[in-house]
């Protein structure tokens, strides 16, 4: 009986996805949501890692199911002269 509802909930109400590749790989799209897998690529780690992007119009989650992970974040902010500085750099 657990296996048929957990069956039926997973035909009916989930959505399970999964990525073995390497990269990044969206997998649902719905409304302004997106999920998405980023496996391990050897130009992302710490020691490669040589820009970081912003995305200033999106909320982001990110969720480490497996191993280690490196969570990278930059504040910048503009001095007078219109030049953009950093103001903290770190990783967790």
């Amino acid at each position: 009986m657990l296996q048929s509802i957990k069956t039926i909930m997973a035909n009916n109400y989930l959505q399970v996805k999964q990525h073995n590749g390497h990269g990044y790989k969206p997998k649902i799209d719905f409304e302004k949501w997106r999920v998405a897998f980023l496996n391990t690529l050897q130009e992302l780690t710490l020691n490669k890692i040589t820009r970081l992007e912003r995305h200033m119009k999106s909320d982001e989650v990110f969720v480490l199911l497996k191993g280690e992970g490196a969570l990278v974040a930059e504040g910048i902010k503009k001095n007078k002269s219109g030049q953009i500085e950093n103001t903290y750099n770190a990783y967790v």
